[in-house]
């Protein structure tokens, strides 16, 4: 599988490139990871409402994914998985990418759990899965919080109160963020390999 890292680039362009890459998936059974992270910003899923946001002075955008509210930021690594569904479950690819972040969050000697899509440490919501399908192939995928710089405002990000959300950094301060992509990317492969 491809490890595209795209840097810190804005939503709508990473969204094409996904949908690009989902073509392609769909044509030859590629498949892709994307890493990146954007600048501040809110995309709002099937379950999301407009009317919880608050005080927000970036960019808002209604997605073709489940979730609520997601807010993204340069604090974040996006991992966007693009893989087929010929042979796969959906619902046990949600679980992988739980999977995922609870195994790397365990490498630093964290106890993590799930709930309510997402994975969480202490009472904290660590990350946040919201998960699309076009053409049998999957898009979006999960928004891994190392920092938590781009809370500094009123906003229920994934219907909670910021005070729920948190990053990595506020257990593990001297994590490497290249060093947690490729964990991400090294779990998320080995817990595919039993989807």
């Amino acid at each position: 599988m491809k490890v595209i890292n795209l840097g810190l680039i804005d939503y709508k362009q990473a969204l094409d490139k996904q949908l690009e890459l989902l073509e392609i998936t769909h044509k030859t059974q590629k498949e892709f990871i994307i890493l990146c992270s954007h600048p501040k910003v809110i995309t709002i899923g099937s379950a999301g409402n407009v009317e919880d946001i608050k005080n927000f002075d970036g960019e808002i955008i209604k997605i073709r994914r489940g979730g609520k509210i997601t807010l993204h930021g340069p604090g974040q690594i996006l991992f966007y998985p693009i893989l087929s569904l010929k042979n796969k479950d959906l619902h046990k690819h949600l679980r992988t990418l739980e999977k995922t972040a609870t195994g790397v969050l365990e490498e630093f000697g964290l106890n993590p759990y799930t709930k309510d899509t997402g994975v969480w440490v202490c009472g904290k919501k660590i990350a946040s899965i919201g998960v699309g399908a076009k053409k049998w192939v999957t898009y979006h995928g999960m928004a891994f919080n190392l920092t938590n710089d781009f809370l500094d405002f009123e906003l229920k990000p994934c219907g909670l109160h910021k005070s729920c959300m948190d990053g990595m950094f506020s257990f593990v301060p001297k994590v490497n963020r290249e060093h947690v992509e490729n964990l991400l990317v090294e779990k998320f492969n080995h817990y595919l390999e039993r989807l």
